[in-house]
């Protein structure tokens, strides 16, 4: 990818307000605009655009916890400057995240957890995070809880048939969350 900088543009598809934030490696540089924590309104969009030998997370659930759903984003040589993308649920799940290249599902998982299964380890409240009891071992499978999206987003941390490195050379990354389609693995289309 020649260009200097990487979109990733999150749309809020779940219906109500959602908290985001950001992190980056500690030699990564800041996002362009310095984006700080903030609210994603209801069916609104926002696009994090990323410089060159970034690499950090996207967090959006439903609380600031870190055990939210994420998106995972690097931007950086070796490789040639070939985005690095996958959709984690490795520290804990809280919203269903899709990601698409140029109309193409290429990481993620829509299907709604809380309302196909059991948590074991919820956070505060009702249905906000389910925490991955499997966040530190690796090999698989996933927990019970997180199963429905194993090798569609990271559920453990050798989960790699999540990583969508390689498959978003446009330099245009769309991610929808919330439930879109039919309720699997990746949408029928974007958000």
């Amino acid at each position: 990818l020649d260009s200097q900088y990487l979109t990733v543009k999150v749309t809020n598809s779940f219906g109500f307000d959602l908290p985001i934030s950001y992190n980056k490696g500690a030699d990564s540089p800041n996002i362009v605009g310095n984006l700080a924590s903030g609210v994603l309104r209801a069916a609104q969009a926002t696009n994090v655009v990323v410089p060159r030998d970034f690499e950090g997370a996207i967090f959006i659930g439903k609380t600031y916890d870190p055990g939210n759903s994420k998106i995972e984003v690097s931007f950086k040589s070796p490789q040639g400057y070939r985005p690095g993308l996958d959709v984690s649920y490795v520290d804990g799940y809280g919203v269903p995240i899709t990601c698409s290249c140029g109309g193409v599902p290429v990481t993620g998982c829509n299907i709604p957890l809380f309302q196909r299964g059991t948590c074991a380890r919820q956070g505060p409240g009702d249905r906000v995070i389910c925490y991955n009891p499997k966040k530190t071992i690796y090999g698989g499978p996933a927990d019970p809880f997180f199963q429905p999206c194993q090798g569609a987003a990271y559920t453990y941390p050798d989960d790699h048939t999540a990583n969508a490195f390689g498959k978003c050379d446009s330099g245009n990354i769309q991610c929808c969350v919330g439930i879109y389609g039919n309720g699997t693995h990746v949408p029928d289309g974007l958000c």
